[in-house]
């Protein structure tokens, strides 16, 4: 994307186990959150890298 050094890649998954969350940091996404999630985590999430990106 014009203007961006990296889009974010944020895993979303029903698995919550630790393994999980490891196997998406080493396969390169930048976060990571599971379902169900509520509205308001997944705002959280947004805005982090949103802001992380104006930073």
């Amino acid at each position: 994307m014009a203007g961006h050094d990296q889009l974010p890649i944020i895993a979303l998954t029903a698995h919550a186990i630790n393994s999980e969350r490891e196997r998406c940091f080493d396969m390169g996404m930048n976060d990571f959150f599971t379902k169900p999630f509520k509205l308001q985590e997944l705002e959280k999430v947004i805005l982090k890298w949103i802001n992380h990106s104006k930073s």
